[in-house]
């Protein structure tokens, strides 16, 4: 028997033993007993039509697609409808530029008649930048971070600057981070953890400015925004030796973190120049139950209970507060007086109305905000740190033992 051809009215027979080969002779079967039903009265089926079907609505589709870009409608369609210039709808859609009320009523309404959307991927091009940043920020379940991401990237909006945000779990996930980041081809960076050489490097290397929401490593050349822990603990040391307390047990979070070193330091020779008879130190990681299990080990620690614990940041006091309570019995602030150093929101609120110093978030984020877009301008500015003070909140949570 000849072989058999598409264009072949022949009918095939159904005798696989015509293939040596039966798995073959089986998908030779299958393929030739398909049927699909005719358009045509009086035309053959021809079950390759299927396919081929297929292909044209594909064709069809890609030529609608191609044509709707054709029709696409630009700023100079909307300048032409307003009776404006290209560069004013320009300055309509851009965050910052300068166009009156008038100008921007005009430009909106011919941009709702036509349909029209500005492309922040095209303009991006046209400047040569993204107009995107990346915001990594180690996620240690340090309470102070989603208050200071929302406020950060709130920032950036109202810059018309999208942010990227890198959640990283450990220092283990950094070199992956930065690979990623580098892909996004992004115009700056804002690092919220400790960075080790290399990886700083590798954004100097591409020419991406980089600032930090919180201290720079020491001697690196970026510029930095953070609270000025100075006075920050020196008020709450004033606070605790004022109230008459001696003893003190210090949550001073994990030793490899740049501000816990800072305050931790700061905080011991505050309450050491202060008169304090005994001060003991306790590293432990910033998560909740990290802190519940370093109070633990504080108390083991001490020999005496002591008069106050002060925590590096509010997520350590919070955490040792529920400790204190739950499974020690202890009154917070009858019994033990318990500060932290943040101010996030939760420890403004019941149980625990924390005394603690309130970072100044807002004035913080618009800092950061200024020094990168300055960078992305002008790579060669020397680097610069801002350092705000703290708002001191008085809280519940320090007695007066003078009264005692």
């Amino acid at each position: 028997m000849p072989p058999y051809h598409p264009n072949s009215r022949e009918k095939i027979p159904d005798d696989r033993g015509l293939c040596t080969n039966p798995q073959a002779a089986a998908i030779i079967h299958t393929l030739c007993s398909k049927r699909t039903p005719r358009l045509h009265k009086n035309r053959p089926e021809r079950p390759w039509e299927d396919e081929l079907d297929s292909a044209n609505s594909m064709a069809n589709l890609t030529k609608q697609a191609r044509k709707r870009a054709r029709n696409r409608v630009t700023s100079h369609d909307v300048a032409r409808l307003a009776g404006v210039s290209q560069a004013a709808v320009s300055r309509v859609y851009r965050q910052g530029a300068s166009a009156s009320a008038e100008m921007r009523e005009k430009v909106r309404e011919a941009a709702r008649q036509l349909g029209y959307r500005p492309n922040a991927i095209a303009r991006g091009l046209s400047s040569r930048r993204s107009n995107m940043v990346a915001l990594i920020m180690l996620r240690q379940t340090n309470l102070t971070y989603p208050d200071s991401l929302v406020e950060i990237s709130s920032s950036f909006s109202a810059r018309g600057i999208q942010v990227l945000l890198f959640s990283i779990e450990t220092y283990d996930e950094l070199d992956d981070t930065v690979d990623r980041v580098l892909q996004y081809q992004v115009d700056g960076v804002v690092i919220g953890g400790t960075f080790n050489r290399a990886q700083r490097q590798a954004f100097d290397d591409a020419g991406i400015p980089v600032i930090y929401y919180g201290l720079a490593p020491r001697g690196a050349p970026y510029s930095c925004v953070d609270c000025d822990n100075g006075k920050g603990t020196e008020w709450l040391a004033e606070k605790l030796l004022s109230a008459g307390h001696r003893r003190f047990g210090i949550m001073a979070g994990p030793k490899n973190g740049a501000v816990a070193r800072v305050r931790t330091r700061m905080l011991e020779a505050g309450l050491r120049a202060g008169g304090a008879d005994d001060v003991v130190i306790v590293h432990c990681g910033y998560e909740y139950e990290n802190a519940r299990r370093g109070f633990v080990e504080l108390m083991r620690t001490n020999r005496r209970l002591p008069d106050a614990v002060a925590a590096i940041t509010d997520s350590l006091a919070i955490g040792s507060i529920d400790e204190a309570r739950e499974n020690f019995g202890l009154d917070v602030p009858g019994d033990i007086s318990i500060t932290g150093f943040d101010g996030v929101r939760i420890g403004g609120l019941e149980p625990y109305k924390l005394t603690t110093i309130r970072l100044p978030r807002k004035r913080m984020a618009a800092a950061v905000v200024d020094l990168l877009t300055d960078r992305i301008e002008d790579p060669d500015l020397s680097p610069e740190v801002r350092l705000f003070t703290g708002i001191p909140v008085s809280g519940q949570t320090v007695r007066n033992a003078n009264d005692a």
